[in-house]
């Protein structure tokens, strides 16, 4: 993967992350969440943000993934790269880090 950093994010991420939402998503088809739906889901118990950002300090957000463990079940919820950084291998970063954070809970499945 190159150009860019995957660290875990909070609800104070969410704002910051809302533009890789735009990109991604086709509002056409009506997939972006709105960052109250975003809220409401990172505030649960079991809930994961990871955020991608650009390789310099304070760049902001290129991408995130947001997942969820209950019990020993993972839920990719959602996972977005801008489409300015799409085909860099972020999108594999996230989802990379979504499978290992879900192995270190002791989850057994991931569903997407």
């Amino acid at each position: 993967m190159s150009g860019a950093i995957i660290s875990k994010g909070d609800a104070a991420d969410l704002p910051a992350i809302m533009p890789v939402m735009a990109s991604a998503f086709d509002t056409q088809f009506g997939e972006a969440w709105t960052e109250t739906q975003c809220l409401g889901v990172v505030s649960m118990p079991g809930s994961h943000l990871i955020v991608a950002r650009g390789e310099q300090l304070g760049e902001s957000p290129v991408g995130f993934a947001l997942s969820r463990v209950i019990i020993d079940e993972c839920e990719l919820m959602l996972l977005a790269v801008n489409a300015e950084s799409q085909r860099a291998g972020i999108g594999r970063g996230l989802l990379d880090v979504v499978i290992t954070d879900a192995r270190a809970i002791k989850a057994v499945s991931i569903f997407l």
